[in-house]
């Protein structure tokens, strides 16, 4: 939906629009009756657009008091009572609570005191069935920005315009709105008049804030010029010919609107104050000032609708993708449907083959191989383990060489390649260690006889030295001495039973 700004000033109406270049002027229309028939026209051809009214009118009048903090619903009623109170008849008034920090709340009360030719082009957009967003105004807008800004300026006066022949001086103390008029300013070629009368109009600001005795006489007011490049080139050299400030005022000739842009998240582009006033009135979300609710009527009623759309659109997309996954879940089953069919197909004559047997099946010799399974095979010793076991007992004893290994468990004499006069489960490992050449008899002994201690510590173990065939040397006979002096290598046979605790009974 296309947005429009729908600018009123005290002599015309336009019609912007925002772009990546700053604002866009769609349309221009004067107070007149032929202005009126122009924007009609074309309020009927953008029929379809969501409309922003942002007035800049001199006769706005602005109050604030001082009250309790109180909850939302009687601050609603306060602000109620006292817009009755102060604007009783007036259609476009305006109030909120500003909270302050350590401080009672502030009422802020507002209206637009002119409505005629709010009425006028209200009635307009109305006539042309145009959705009206809300109704805003450029000083309240501003003071919009510099709350979110949050500038530490207990006092600071800010004079931009819309219109070449205008110019608005708006004063705020710590971010919130005194007071904001409209002047006027002579519209010459000649860009240093214009800027001789905007440091005029700054020296009367600052004088009338005196004699209200809302400033002190010897206090500075910083004042912010926002303006066109042009208009800050005039400015600056005026300030430089005289001196215009003195010690009365602060003049910051040309604030840099790109760091306003930056500071508040608003899209680059456009060189004026009037660029940043707009965009941040569609940026930024801005809630409604002066429109009634009756004129937002519309506005809402298609913002329903289009929320309504979108969520029909969000409920019809995920019914597609439901249906294309259902629709892809079918032909993945329909195209494993023959597989399956033949594995039911073998299964089910599996079944049938084993029915059969499971008669012939007798459940006290079912229960009995269930409970052999439980006391024996469950927990059958396993050779793997043994060895990994006994690997990592030897690994530090670098003098000795693994030469055999054998594992057997008891049978209780039901296999006869076991010894039968070992009990059944028992494990027992017997192997076969060779000393390193380069180690002596003593040390050699020494490794046996440690690695024999490490081995008693297993729970439920027997060890013992068998004699080993190099032990047969003492017995070499004469012929053989020639041989026996030879280098014969030191072998050590060593024999580890471990008897398994008995299991419980199931």
């Amino acid at each position: 939906m296309k947005r429009i700004v729908l600018l009123l000033t005290p002599t015309h109406t336009a019609a912007l629009c925002a772009s990546k270049q700053g604002v866009r002027p769609l349309a221009h229309f004067n107070h007149d009756a032929a202005g009126r028939a122009s924007l009609a026209q074309f309020s009927l051809a953008q029929q379809h657009g969501l409309f922003y009214v942002l007035t800049d009118l001199g006769e706005e009048d602005f109050q604030q008091e001082v009250i309790p903090h109180l909850t939302r619903q009687d601050q609603q009623r306060l602000i109620a009572r006292k817009l009755e109170q102060r604007y009783r008849g007036t259609t476009y008034r305006y109030g909120r609570v500003l909270h302050q920090a350590g401080q009672p709340d502030q009422l802020q009360l507002s209206a637009l005191l002119n409505e005629a030719p709010l009425d006028a082009l209200i009635s307009t957009l109305l006539t042309a069935n145009c959705a009206i967003a809300g109704v805003y105004s450029v000083a309240l807008l501003t003071e919009n920005l510099l709350k979110k800004l949050r500038l530490d300026r207990p006092h600071l006066l800010i004079m931009s315009r819309s219109t070449p022949e205008t110019l608005r001086q708006s004063y705020f103390v710590d971010s919130t709105l005194q007071f904001s008029r409209l002047g006027h300013l002579d519209v010459t070629p000649n860009l240093l008049a214009q800027a001789q009368g905007i440091i005029e109009q700054a020296h009367r600001a600052r004088q009338y804030l005196t004699t209200m005795r809302v400033l002190a006489r010897d206090e500075v007011l910083p004042v912010w010029a926002l303006f066109d490049v042009s208009m800050s080139q005039a400015l600056r050299q005026i300030a430089a010919n005289s001196d215009v400030g003195g010690d009365e005022l602060t003049l910051d000739l040309q604030v840099d609107l790109a760091f306003l842009q930056q500071k508040l998240q608003l899209p680059s582009g456009g060189l004026s104050w009037l660029d940043v006033l707009l965009a941040a009135l569609l940026q930024l979300n801005v809630p409604n000032q002066y429109a009634p609710p009756a004129v937002l009527r519309l506005a809402r009623s298609r913002q329903l609708a289009r929320r309504i759309k979108f969520c029909a659109f969000a409920i019809v997309a995920l019914a597609a993708i439901l249906l294309g996954l259902a629709l892809w879940q079918g032909q993945k089953i329909q195209a494993q449907w023959p597989s399956l069919q033949q594995q039911i197909q073998h299964e089910t004559q599996q079944l049938a083959a084993l029915q059969p047997l499971s008669q012939r099946i007798d459940p006290v010799h079912m229960q009995a191989a269930v409970q052999l399974y439980q006391r024996d095979l469950a927990n059958w010793p396993s050779a793997t383990e043994a060895a990994q076991r006994f690997s990592q007992v030897l690994a530090p004893f670098s003098q000795l060489q693994l030469i055999n290994f054998q594992w057997q468990t008891g049978t209780a004499g039901l296999l006869a390649s076991t010894d039968p006069m070992l009990p059944l489960r028992a494990q027992q490992i017997k192997v076969t260690l060779r000393a390193s050449p380069l180690a002596t008899e003593q040390q050699a002994w020494q490794q046996i006889e440690q690695l024999l201690a490490q081995l008693q510590r297993w729970p439920n173990a027997k060890v013992a030295l068998l004699p080993s065939p190099t032990e047969a040397r003492t017995s070499t006979s004469a012929d053989d001495a020639a041989e026996s002096a030879a280098p014969w290598p030191m072998d050590f046979v060593l024999q580890l039973t471990l008897a398994n605790p008995p299991l419980e009974a199931p």
